[in-house]
Order: C-alpha cells, then structure tokens, then sequence
C-alpha cells in the first residue's frame, strides 16, 4: 500500500570545498521528519513531537559542514566501506593482501581517511515499495580509499505512517573486496546535556575483548546484558 502520508523536501543547508551541501527531509502525518545532508549521508535530524506540542531532535548535529571535520566522533555520518577498525590497515581477501591508509595510528578506521564520511554524496527524493524515500548515491574510487575494487553504494532512508525510520545499504563492486558499513548516530533521548542517566541494552551475552590499539584479539568473554 502506497504511503501517502510523508511528503519530501530538499534545500541548500551551505556550502563546503566550494561545493553546495543539500539537505533532504522526510516528513510524516505524526509531526516526526528524517533530515540527511548529503556530507557523509549524514543523519542531521531524528525530529519527534514532545509533551509542549513542539518537536524536538533526537540526534546530535552541527550548524555547518565545516564543524564535522573538525570534530572526530564521525557524528551521525554515514561509515564504509568497513565500519570499525582494520588491524594495521591489513586486509586479506581472497588470500590476497593489501595495505589500506591508516588514520589511527597504525589502524584503519572506519574506511579510512577517505571513507563514507568525507564524501558529498549525490541525494533525490524516490518512491520504493511504495514509500517515499531518501536516496544517497556515491561512486568510491579504490584508488580514493584503498580499498580493492570501484564501489557504486547507495543508502536508502525510509519514514513510514507509523514512525518507522530505516536505513537499507546496498553496493555493487568491480572487484571482490568487503562491505560492512554502518551509521554513525549519536542519540541523545532526553533534554540533559549528556546520557549519564540512558540505559543501553546489548542482545548479547558476550563480546570481543580489544587490545590496547582498540583491535579484536577474536576470543569472545561473557559480559553484563546492560550498560549505562
């Protein structure tokens, strides 16, 4: 069934490198909207209506595009090709090895220092499945990141009816290589300056203990269900 409930809008949010920055919002009947910038793809609002019959945001952001790189918490941006770290920058697929840049220390994080995040991606407004979308479209070059093969990726938002926000990653190569990004969102669910007072539930029982680089040593350990 079509959702004829969200409405799209796109407008400038400013300029960076010389290069215009847009940004794409999905709004829905419930007064809830999605915003993403098409820097990094990155997730600029989360808007939900509060107890005052306004709305409030639910994600970090920042005023301008400058402020993301000046900051290195990757803030709600979009991560790849590979979210989290990569050992001394070494990947091995299909038994073939190869050095990728390092931007921490000796490791590669979060695809690197040309990764996901410091592209300006291509955005449209779409329709699929009958709802309407938030489309973000980038070509990476593997001799931007390092990273074997040429990967057309694509990051579709999705607002439905019912407040469901969705984000489907898709890519195809022109090499075999690997692909496991991720969204960088920094939710903040209360009106305090920090999340001292959020609980976290993990679904897991276990988890990868890290060497003092911040690299999985691979040997699972029992853990607590919750953190705060």
């Amino acid at each position: 069934m079509s959702d004829t409930h969200t409405v799209g809008k796109v407008e400038k949010f400013d300029d960076y490198n010389d290069h215009q920055i847009d940004k794409f919002t999905l709004s829905n009947q419930n007064n809830v909207s999605i915003s993403v910038i098409t820097l990094g793809s990155t997730l600029y609002e989360l808007n939900v209506p509060d107890q005052n019959g306004g709305t409030r945001n639910l994600v970090l952001n920042f005023e301008h595009s400058q402020d993301y790189f000046e900051n290195p918490f990757y803030i709600c941006m979009g991560i790849g090709r590979v979210g989290g770290r990569i050992a001394d920058g070494q990947l091995v697929v299909d038994g073939k090895q190869t050095q990728l840049p390092q931007n921490e220390g000796t490791t590669t994080l979060h695809g690197g220092p040309h990764g996901f995040n410091t592209q300006i991606w291509q955005g449209t407004l779409g329709k699929q499945d009958g709802n309407d979308v938030i489309i973000m479209h980038h070509l990476q070059k593997a001799e931007e990141d390092g990273f074997p093969g040429d990967m057309d990726v694509t990051i579709t938002y999705t607002l439905s009816s019912d407040n469901v926000v969705s984000m489907n990653f898709s890519a195809k190569s022109s090499a075999d290589t690997v692909f496991n990004p991720t969204q960088h969102t920094y939710f903040n669910l209360g009106k305090t300056t920090d999340i001292m007072n959020h609980q976290l539930k993990l679904n897991s029982d276990q988890a990868l203990k890290l060497d003092e680089k911040k690299d999985s040593n691979r040997r699972p350990h029992r853990r607590c269900r919750y953190a705060v």
